[in-house]
């Protein structure tokens, strides 16, 4: 039986955990390849936060294949896993964004969320969101609503550490839609 997620809750080692993390490890491992980015195709980036996480996914479709040019994952720190949820979509975006920028900077792209986040930009007077919003100005991209259910890997990357122990740096890391597909759906839906 899976319980419920609760971020006060530690993750209990089980042999289906256990066998969930080996899979997604060796899948790591395995990854057949990366592609870099082809200027003549259109450029997704998907974004996700979890309550203490964000993960973000940049494709692109060739021949209606996605190929993957790069994931990546990161862990909130104690400040900000209490920060509401749209303020962690709209900083999933920002740091998506920023971490991206060799890849984004100069080419027009599409941006997918599955979050309303850019109306909370555009409406909050926080300073950080100021910041992040005056950032994201500088990029040529346009907005698509996702359901949360087809944001696979943004979301399956929001979920990749655990809560209660922090990573210091940024873990990147390399996935294929396959693959992710493959891990139990419980270990990552909301």
């Amino acid at each position: 039986m899976i319980t419920p997620y609760c971020k006060t809750r530690k993750l209990i080692w089980s042999e289906v955990t256990t066998h969930a993390f080996t899979q997604a490890r060796n899948t790591i491992a395995m990854c057949p390849k990366l592609f870099f980015i082809n200027e003549n195709t259109p450029i997704v980036l998907c974004t996700d936060a979890s309550d203490y996480g964000i993960g973000a996914y940049l494709y692109q479709v060739v021949d209606e294949q996605e190929q993957p040019i790069s994931f990546l994952s990161k862990t909130l720190d104690k400040t900000q896993m209490k920060w509401s949820t749209i303020e962690k979509e709209a900083y999933a975006i920002y740091y998506a964004f920023h971490k991206f920028d060799y890849l984004i900077r100069d080419s027009h792209f599409l941006l997918k969320t599955d979050h309303a986040n850019l109306t909370y930009i555009n409406t909050n007077s926080k300073q950080k969101v100021q910041r992040w919003k005056l950032a994201i100005q500088e990029y040529d991209f346009d907005i698509e609503h996702i359901k949360g259910e087809n944001n696979i890997a943004a979301d399956a990357f929001s979920r990749l550490c655990t809560p209660t122990e922090p990573l210091e740096n940024d873990v990147e890391t390399l996935f294929t839609i396959e693959s992710l597909r493959s891990i139990p759906s419980e270990f990552y839906k909301k």
